[in-house]
């Protein structure tokens, strides 16, 4: 065998056994990069408190807004005074005979109530609030009729 043959044979075996090795590196599965965690979830601080107003509540203690409102929430001294919240924003407000159908709303401290046909100044009442006793009362303190009141309500049903 002549050296240009040589070369030539050792060339062709060469590049048959560089193009197997590419066709096998080719066909050979790469693992899929593992995809990124996804990023913690963001605090979002325009949240609204959880809705604990839904239930109903019966009035059991009022007294004038620059007095503390009574420690507790005596329901022996309860009046006909009633209020129903319902899940889709309806307030129902009972008064002996009477009742008053409101919208509502609510941020951190403040309910809102509306009345139900649209207008442009519907605004019946705005008035600060707070739990207590485990969310089992509950505080509305700011101008009523009857002046500038606390009103304590304690909850009788949970709807």
């Amino acid at each position: 065998m002549t050296k240009t043959k040589e070369i030539s044979s050792f060339f062709v075996v060469f590049c048959a056994v560089t193009l197997a090795f590419l066709a096998l590196f080719a066909a050979c599965e790469r693992p899929e990069p593992e995809p990124e965690p996804p990023a913690p979830p963001v605090a979002d601080t325009d949240t609204l408190p959880a809705n604990k107003f839904i239930g109903t509540w019966v009035l059991c203690a009022m007294n004038n807004v620059n007095d503390e409102p009574p420690a507790t929430c005596d329901l022996a001294n309860g009046t006909a005074d009633t209020l129903v919240f319902a899940n889709d924003t309806t307030l129902i407000y009972i008064h002996g005979s009477n009742t008053k159908e409101y919208i509502y709303e609510f941020s951190d401290h403040v309910l809102v109530g509306y009345w139900p046909e649209p207008s442009t100044n519907n605004i019946k009442f705005s008035i600060r609030y707070y739990f207590r006793n485990e969310d089992q009362e509950m505080v509305l303190r700011g101008p009523f009729i009857m002046g500038v009141k606390n009103f304590c309500f304690h909850r009788i049903s949970q709807n």
